[in-house]
């Protein structure tokens, strides 16, 4: 199953065993630019299903229709298990970037991470998941898919915003609280609960 971000709104590729009741079906994704513009003028946040099938022909049909970018970033732990989120354009979020040229999507990860909150050491653990969502930019659709990592740091480091990516402010917060989730996107309270 694959799950792609549409404003606050999730769109879900899926096979019918996997559909959940709530969900809205979409029969065909061939007129995938009207429905995405409906939901993000609207800003309904309902969620959306296709039929996945069995060649996944549908996922793939949708992907190649739009500019394709790859990101990586970190669910940041210290001592506590407290998780490091940046405030960026007024909203709690979790520190990523896009993956460079000639730079996998490790190295990528653990870079992000280091230069947003000015850290000197990050050990990068397992493999989350990956995130997809979907917007319009400089005249043509977007679909970006942002690899994430759990990682490690101290607490005791120095934590300076990276300032020229619009970051103001970093802490440690604790995943329960429940203030940042009132200001921040779907997807990172995705993943922060995987």
């Amino acid at each position: 199953m694959y799950k792609v971000y549409i404003g606050d709104s999730a769109l879900y590729f899926a096979h019918e065993n996997e559909f959940h009741h709530d969900w809205k079906r979409l029969d065909s994704i061939t007129d995938w630019k009207s429905w995405i513009e409906e939901i993000m003028i609207t800003r309904d946040q309902s969620e959306w299903v296709v039929e996945l099938g069995n060649n996944q022909a549908n996922w793939h049909l949708f992907c190649d229709s739009f500019k394709r970018i790859s990101a990586a970033g970190g669910r940041v732990h210290n001592e506590r298990d407290e998780v490091l989120m940046i405030f960026r354009r007024e909203k709690w979020d979790l520190p990523k970037g896009k993956v460079d040229k000639g730079e996998s999507i490790h190295q990528a990860a653990v870079r992000e991470v280091m230069e947003e909150c000015g850290l000197l050491y990050v050990e990068r653990l397992e493999k989350l998941g990956i995130i997809y969502h979907t917007y319009f930019h400089k005249e043509k659709w977007v679909l970006k898919d942002t690899h994430w990592f759990k990682m490690a740091a101290s607490n005791q480091e120095k934590l300076t915003p990276q300032l020229e990516e619009d970051i103001t402010a970093i802490a440690w917060i604790n995943p329960s609280d429940q203030d940042w989730k009132t200001n921040t996107f779907p997807s990172i309270i995705d993943v922060m609960g995987w």
